[in-house]
């Protein structure tokens, strides 16, 4: 499952997943369904409040420094988009992602984002 379906060996170390299978292994569960890609990335994301999540992350940028990234791409339908992260000693961090279609790219245009 790790291997074929692109998973982090990481996530073995995670106690939620190890609960998870445990509790799977332990328990007769006849008719679970797993939440589909579609609920994980949208509503089920959006249930797990990740905002309060990474406050304690966000609460270190007042005393340590942080570097705020950016990088374009172009989304499926070849819109151009600027994504914005931070990162700290602990990891990067995404902040947002803005559609820039029609903008110039260019330094002015990242300050003012």
């Amino acid at each position: 499952m790790f291997y074929i379906g692109g998973l982090p060996f990481n996530l073995t170390r995670n106690p939620h997943c190890l609960g998870a299978f445990q509790f799977v292994a332990a328990n007769k569960s006849d008719g679970y369904v797993p939440p589909c890609y579609n609920n994980l990335r949208t509503a089920l994301l959006q249930k797990e409040n990740v905002h309060m999540l990474l406050e304690p992350l966000r609460f270190l940028w007042k005393e340590k420094s942080v570097t705020i990234l950016s990088d374009g791409w172009s989304n499926p339908t070849r819109k151009p988009l600027i994504n914005f992260m931070a990162t700290l000693g602990c990891g990067p961090m995404f902040l947002k992602a803005v559609n820039c279609f029609g903008e110039l790219k260019d330094g002015f245009l990242l300050l003012i984002l």
